[in-house]
């Protein structure tokens, strides 16, 4: 993570509007801002920004926060991401500390082994002896299809031998 500094700069050099307004249809209402919200769906503007506090609160769906946090939002990136990316806009150059430079490299490391790991079991199983399509609704037998009634007793009536009465209840059909 940067220095509380860093954040404080790029807090600072970052102009709230001009960021929300890359992403919807900001106008000026008084003393904030007025823009169509970009998390949910409508066509009147009810987000509030405040480019002097350098916050936004839409009235419509509750979100609110900062430029981090509407970067993370729009964007899909944690924190770090986001300060890295409005840094780099900025023009401002992050402090980095040498362990956590040290941890980013083995956390890419292992994300990169990750994925390969997926390519290589993905690989395998497309190509197996007993790979092949995956059967429809309509090639399972009757009893098996998802939604039909079990016609077998499920063990959670009064009579029940079953340890946990009604754990059984959630199967919707023979096994």
């Amino acid at each position: 993570m940067a220095d509380r500094s860093d954040i404080d700069r790029v807090r600072e050099a970052t102009d709230l509007v001009e960021l929300i307004s890359e992403v919807t249809t900001v106008k000026r209402s008084g003393r904030s801002f007025m823009a169509v919200c970009p998390f949910h769906e409508e066509k009147t503007p009810s987000m509030s920004v405040d480019r002097a506090r350098g916050l936004y609160h839409c009235f419509g769906c509750g979100k609110s926060g900062d430029v981090f946090t509407f970067v993370s939002e729009t964007q899909g990136v944690e924190f770090g991401d986001a300060l890295e990316l409005l840094a780099r806009k900025t023009g401002i150059t992050l402090t980095q500390d040498p362990a956590e430079a040290r941890n980013r490299g083995r956390r890419g490391a292992a994300i990169d082994a990750i994925r390969r790991a997926i390519e290589v079991y993905n690989q395998r199983l497309r190509s197996a002896g007993e790979a092949g399509p995956a059967p429809t609704i309509g090639s399972l037998p009757a009893r098996r299809r998802p939604g039909t009634a079990c016609s077998r007793p499920t063990g959670s009536g009064a009579g029940s031998t079953s340890r946990f009465p009604g754990a059984s209840r959630v199967r919707r059909c023979c096994w």
